[in-house]
């Protein structure tokens, strides 16, 4: 196949995928990364690291996250040993215990060949299952996230070759067929929090949080406990925030309700799209004064580049020391009921030391 020459290019896909390869699971496999001068949107990998992108698949991102989602995607088809597999399973098992016989002297690709078996892109090796598709969907989004980019990117890119009616992009998914609602269960990896919790010891208390989300922060500050992907930057799509305001040395600390008036008030001031619905309540959580009060506002990007509309419900607690503790539980508005069972259950077992 033809390859793209040009320095910048192949040191810019080198240094991608060598950012997104030290992301990845498993066996750490010699990757090389190549681009291919065809304006068709498509990429593949060869089993053992090898991996090939299209220019016209560099051209269509909008994006540095939609093209680390794709060469994601292509790194874990190698994690996965898809290719191997499928090439087993097709190809292999007609050949017996010859194959073992003709692996004597030269390269395994240049035996496989003589035998006709072919490693290009259009070859059995290529042509994944839909099973394999939504693993390599899965570990990619993590080797993204894991690497600093938004795995909304994959999902981002994706929808635009299904949606687009882009004849340039129908290689792809003739290699990569769609294994169905990719854009659901991308976008909603790990954002599921499990039934089993861990416990999280901080200065000021302890809480619990669903072991397959992680803790953002440390034991003195203010902590994000969020799933893989409910965070890009410093902003959060899903998750709880905690943090404190003490009051100063040798002043009055304020009561609990001017303490969140002000809370209230610097949220809306920071998120001028942003407001309160319905008014502040009071309860006790453990038998300490606590105010619940709901905000609406645009969450990240989660659908063809436009925002969500997300609701964050914060708590606010009154330590017996005047310092205010306050959780911020945050999802899209249309998602928040699916998890404020786990925001509430995190809110029962919130211990102050």
């Amino acid at each position: 196949m033809p390859l793209v020459k040009d320095p910048d290019l192949n040191r810019y896909i080198q240094n991608l995928g060598a950012k997104l390869a030290s992301h990845a699971p498993g066996t750490k496999y010699p990757y090389t990364f190549k681009i291919v001068n065809q304006k068709d949107i498509n990429a593949f990998a060869l089993p053992g690291g090898p991996i090939y992108v299209n220019l016209g698949t560099i051209q269509a991102a909008d994006n540095e996250s939609e093209l680390a989602g794709v060469v994601g995607h292509e790194i874990s088809h190698v994690v996965m040993r898809h290719s191997t597999n499928q090439a087993s399973k097709e190809e292999f098992a007609q050949l017996g215990l010859g194959l073992l016989g003709k692996m004597t002297g030269g390269s395994m690709v240049g035996q496989l060949a003589q035998m006709g078996i072919s490693f290009g892109a259009n070859s059995v090796f290529m042509k994944y299952s839909r099973d394999a598709e939504k693993q390599a969907d899965l570990v990619g989004a993590g080797i993204a996230h894991d690497s600093g980019y938004n795995p909304q990117g994959m999902v981002d890119f994706f929808h635009k070759l299904e949606t687009g009616n882009n004849a340039r992009g129908s290689e792809f998914f003739l290699s990569h067929p769609n294994p169905g609602n990719r854009i659901q269960y991308v976008s909603k990896k790990d954002i599921v929090p499990s039934g089993n919790y861990l416990n999280l010891e901080h200065d000021l208390f302890t809480v619990t949080y669903p072991d397959n989300w992680q803790v953002l922060g440390d034991a003195h500050s203010q902590v994000t406990i969020a799933p893989r992907g409910g965070v890009s930057g410093d902003a959060v799509a899903y998750g709880a925030i905690i943090n404190f305001q003490q009051s100063q040395q040798g002043c009055q600390p304020p009561s609990l309700d001017d303490a969140n008036q002000q809370l209230v008030k610097q949220i809306l001031q920071d998120n001028t799209d942003t407001r309160q619905k319905g008014s502040t309540e009071s309860f006790k959580l453990g038998g300490l004064q606590a105010r619940s009060t709901v905000f609406l506002g645009p969450s990240l990007p989660v659908k063809s580049g436009q925002p969500e509309p997300e609701r964050d419900w914060m708590v606010a607690i009154h330590r017996t020391d005047g310092t205010v503790v306050y959780l911020i539980f945050i999802a899209p508005d249309q998602d928040f009921p699916q998890l404020k069972p786990a925001f509430e259950k995190m809110l029962r077992s919130l211990k102050m030391r």
